[in-house]
């Protein structure tokens, strides 16, 4: 059985004196009034305001493409009637059921296709005998507000934060947009590369589908601002990296996933909750930021990411990590801090490249034992979790580590460090540990950099510097903010000999020193502020 659907587009108010309108229309199938068990389908289409030049103009008929959940059906082509204000098409009939509008192709009046589009994720609607039913498309309307094309987008996108008093606009038509603020152009064309929509533009919720309109644009910053939504013309533009931050978005729609370019997403301190499983299909995608957004968990998709360098991950709420994350074989920065992340999984080892993990402010309470034998990682941060020790077994051999973090740590004793352990070992940093006696530093050939910063030491020992073939290897120190009171006449002189090059001694405002003669020989840079160091 066939029932009728009648077709309208919606007026609706212009701003600006030039416009046109761009509808979906249709076409008479037979004027046959509809049976008892027949009912008539209403597709309302629902204008946008656009500002691009490249909007659909002259659209003269339609082709509709549904389906009833068997098969799809394109339907015969419908012609426009009524006015500008008001377009539909005749009655057209269709088998009652239930059916989803799948994409329309729009034509000009000599029968060439101007536009095609799918509709997301499919509009449904029922067809009921005697029941009217409307369904709602998008269509677009042209508001002119400039001749220029560029001013035209942007002073569209005003228009709908701010509302029509152009005195609120932070962009003015009378001025040119190479004077605007906000804009990168390319130094040698002189085209928009990038925008800025930052706190001048709090009241901004949403970037309209225009902004296809910028084709040049690479790069979208937004921050301080009430934004909500961001358009699904991302999908076909050539951004290349996207900032967002203090906004209120808390979703990504599944045609962000759907970009072919991005080579740098940023988001922070955002509603986001979740990130879809579709992260994965941004394959061009270089650096991934996400920062103070409460998420729970990375989707394992994030292993499907082959170009992926730096990931980072902070300030979030995610407990765990997938083991997809070692199918990444270009990262090679992994930053987790200030996350509750207690364990790592085990196939973090087998990251080729991956040269620097930062798993400050987590909760492990233990040296982290997917880490053991790592033989790639060269700077790892721990600082801030509560670890009070470890030992050389559970690190095993990890041969390529240069840079250890352990500050504000429960750990004093230093003597897993060993050349077997850590042998390439450089920088050690010990800040904040609350230690009352300095810590017996391991002779390690190629440890040169140490700090013991904001400890509560007093005083330190005259064998405090660790030798390596009769020599000290350490050539820079700090103790700043300490509770130093003095030290030893020959302090950092070894054998005779100095070979510190740096040594930090500020904010200890108790310290009554004076530096050695060998000191002013070997140049070493003493930082004595707050101090009653005599140089």
């Amino acid at each position: 059985m066939k029932k009728e659907i009648q077709i309208f587009a919606l007026g609706r108010t212009i701003f600006a004196a030039c416009f046109s309108l761009l509808l979906l229309v249709g076409c008479e199938k037979d004027d046959l009034s509809p049976a008892s068990n027949e009912g008539e389908v209403t597709f309302v289409f629902k204008k946008n305001a656009v500002y691009s030049l490249n909007s659909l103009l002259d659209v003269a008929s339609v082709k509709f493409v549904v389906s009833d959940g068997l098969k799809n059906d394109t339907l015969p082509s419908m012609k426009v009637s009524g006015t500008a204000d008001s377009l539909a098409t005749p009655a057209f009939k269709l088998t009652a059921g239930n059916y989803r509008l799948l994409s329309y192709r729009l034509f000009a009046a000599d029968a060439s296709q101007i536009y095609e589009a799918s509709v997301k994720d499919g509009e449904s609607f029922e067809v009921k005998p005697g029941v009217p039913t409307s369904l709602v498309v998008p269509a677009d309307v042209y508001v002119q507000i400039s001749t220029h094309p560029l001013k035209n987008i942007l002073l569209g996108i005003c228009l709908e934060t701010f509302g029509p008093d152009q005195s609120l606009w932070p962009w003015s038509n009378d001025v040119s947009v190479y004077e605007w603020e906000g804009l990168d152009f390319d130094p040698d064309y002189g085209f928009v590369t990038g925008i800025v929509f930052d706190e001048r533009f709090k009241n901004l919720k949403r970037l309209p589908e225009s902004i296809d309109g910028i084709t040049t644009l690479e790069n979208i910053h937004i921050s301080d601002c009430n934004l909500e939504s961001l358009p699904d013309a991302l999908e076909t533009m050539n951004v290349r990296n996207i900032f967002l931050s203090n906004t209120k978005l808390s979703a990504l729609k599944p045609s962000f996933f759907r970009q072919k370019r991005l080579n740098a997403l940023f988001i922070q301190n955002s509603p986001l909750k979740e990130i879809s499983n579709d992260l994965g299909n941004l394959k061009e995608l270089y650096v991934l930021h996400l920062a103070g957004l409460p998420i729970n968990e990375l989707p394992a998709s994030v292993g499907d990411l082959p170009k992926l360098e730096s990931l980072y991950l902070t300030d979030c709420q995610v407990s765990s990590l997938p083991a997809s994350i070692s199918n990444l074989p270009n990262l090679h920065q992994l930053e987790l801090a200030n996350n509750p992340l207690s364990t790592l999984p085990a196939s973090i080892n087998q990251m080729p490249i991956l040269r620097t993990l930062n798993l400050n402010g987590c909760k492990f309470t233990t040296f982290p034992s997917a880490l053991k034998n790592n033989g790639t990682i060269r700077s790892l941060l721990l600082k801030g979790n509560p670890i009070s020790a470890f030992s050389a077994g559970e690190l095993g051999t990890l041969s390529n580590l240069s840079s250890l973090n352990i500050s504000e740590t429960g750990i004093s004793n230093l003597s897993a460090l060993t050349v077997a352990s850590v042998p390439e070992l450089q920088e050690l940093v010990m800040a904040k540990c609350n230690l009352a006696t300095a810590p017996a530093i391991p002779a390690l050939p190629k440890l040169f950099s140490l700090s013991l910063e904001g400890n509560d030491l007093v005083s330190m020992p005259a064998d405090f510097f660790p030798l390596v073939d009769g020599k000290s290897t350490i050539t820079s120190l700090v103790l700043k903010g300490n509770k130093l009171t003095s030290l030893p006449a020959g302090f950092g002189v070894v054998n005779g000999m100095v070979n510190l090059t740096f040594v930090d001694l500020s904010n200890n405002p108790q310290l009554v020193w004076t530096i050695p003669e060998a000191w002013k020989l070997a140049k070493v840079y003493v930082n004595s502020n707050n101090t009653q160091v005599i140089k």
